[in-house]
């Protein structure tokens, strides 16, 4: 279920400078906890989970941008160019890369430089994009009614019927520091939701 993964990368994000001083940098992973210094932000995982490299991420990215364009062309043109601006912070899965399970759950984060899009004062602002978005993929995508609210965070609720399954996906944003910071979760059952949810809600700010 390779390419059900690859669809947690719908999300648009921008190049790496942001309004403070310093750069984004992709943070950094020490033993049990990711950190990134630019959005002075720290959070805990499980360790028994595969973290996912900068080249597996963009060959993940590459894979999904050729099956969102056999489904909506126009759309993929678009994600092409998207491409070349986007930054992957982190990632990580709970089974190896090409492991022998029905579906892989997984955790991604992202950010997008706002500096084009000043009307994007909030997380929910920047999801009604990403809502919209999603809707031109031409997959089968639906969502849930309202946005909610977890950790500082709002979230999207969306849910993909996709080979025969439903995939659910849930869209957290913040925005901070010029960007819309974003943790893409994938999953199919509430024991997946529950681990990817706890990993959001041990997400500090320093």
């Amino acid at each position: 279920m390779k390419a059900s993964l690859f669809l947690a990368f719908l999300l648009f994000a921008c190049i790496a400078f942001g309004q403070k001083d310093q750069p984004l940098t992709f943070g950094e992973l020490q033993g049990d906890q990711y950190s990134n210094e630019y959005f002075d932000l720290i959070l805990k995982f499980d360790t028994t989970w595969f973290t996912m490299d900068q080249e597996q991420l963009k060959a993940m990215t590459n894979a999904g941008k050729d099956l969102i364009k056999s489904k909506n062309a126009e759309f993929g043109e678009m994600l092409d160019l998207a491409m070349l601006q986007t930054v992957y912070l982190f990632g990580f899965s709970q089974y190896e890369q090409g492991a022998p399970v029905d579906y892989n759950p997984s955790f991604l984060m992202l950010a997008e430089n706002l500096s084009n899009a000043p009307g994007v004062k909030k997380g929910e602002d920047y999801l009604f994009h990403t809502k919209n978005a999603l809707k031109q993929t031409g997959m089968d995508y639906t969502f849930g009614g309202q946005y909610d609210e977890m950790n500082g965070f709002a979230v999207l609720s969306a849910e993909l019927a996709y080979m025969g399954m439903k995939i659910k996906q849930h869209y957290v944003t913040k925005v901070i520091n010029g960007y819309a910071l974003s943790c893409i979760l994938s999953f199919t059952d509430d024991s997946q939701q529950a681990a990817l949810y706890e990993i959001v809600k041990s997400i500090k700010m320093k």
